[in-house]
């Protein structure tokens, strides 16, 4: 059997967003060079889909850039804090970097990083969000993938994965809020249009069957059969 070729999907807050742009366009003025980057907080939703609400730059002095980085929660919990006031089940969920090239693949650095990230003993990811914005010739492009322990230990490159705002997410038919539905009307029999017809369908049943007519619960009308005349 095939395996599903369904893209996992990586939702985003606009202020998550647009924050990191700001991050991504700040780097470009700077003109830094050295490895940018920093952890998401969010959580997963279902086995396919994972919702991010913010997000930390790591400093040098946090270990950043360096082959034995890992989350330090003493530098981050206050970030952390911060994620779950916007959302109570928010925890480190990602990372994200950025390029100053159209190239989307992460480089070796990084890799060594998300790896980490993704083995640290203390947080048993089964997967992670991993996000690429890619600033060049003044134009942002952020690419989303999912690295899980399958690519981890084959050396394989982040499953590409769909990035969507959560405004987005939240109006398509599936999520948005359902309109609440009309009570049923339970007296609908009692407009004159209804009761004449009724009453017509009542007579035409009553020259060759003995009738009872009865009201359920939820507003049905019936018609019983008692008795056949046959005369």
């Amino acid at each position: 059997m095939e395996k599903s070729q369904e893209v996992p999907t990586v939702l985003i807050s606009p202020e998550t967003r647009a924050a990191l742009a700001a991050e991504s366009e700040r780097t470009a003025v700077t003109g830094e060079m050295i490895l940018v980057g920093g952890l998401l907080f969010g959580h997963p939703i279902d086995a396919m889909q994972r919702m991010v609400v913010s997000y930390v730059r790591l400093s040098s002095d946090v270990g950043f850039g360096r082959k034995d980085f890992s989350i330090d929660q003493t530098r981050t919990s206050r970030m952390l804090d911060e994620a779950r006031k916007l959302d109570p089940k928010a925890n480190y969920c990602g990372i994200w970097y950025i390029h100053r090239t159209p190239n989307r693949d992460i480089f070796d650095e990084e890799w060594e990083q998300a790896r980490n990230t993704l083995e640290d003993p203390d947080f048993r990811f089964e997967d992670l969000v991993c996000l690429v914005l890619c600033f060049y010739g003044g134009k942002l492009n952020i690419h989303a993938s999912s690295f899980n322990r399958y690519h981890s230990s084959r050396g394989q490159s982040p499953a590409p994965a769909e990035l969507r705002l959560t405004t987005d997410w939240l109006d398509t038919p599936t999520h948005s809020e359902r309109p609440t539905p009309a009570p049923p009307v339970t007296d609908w029999y009692k407009s004159a249009v209804i009761g004449a017809r009724l009453s017509q369908e009542h007579q035409r049943l009553a020259e060759k069957y003995e009738i009872e007519s009865a009201l359920s619960p939820d507003g049905q009308m019936f018609f019983r059969y008692v008795t056949v005349n046959f005369a």
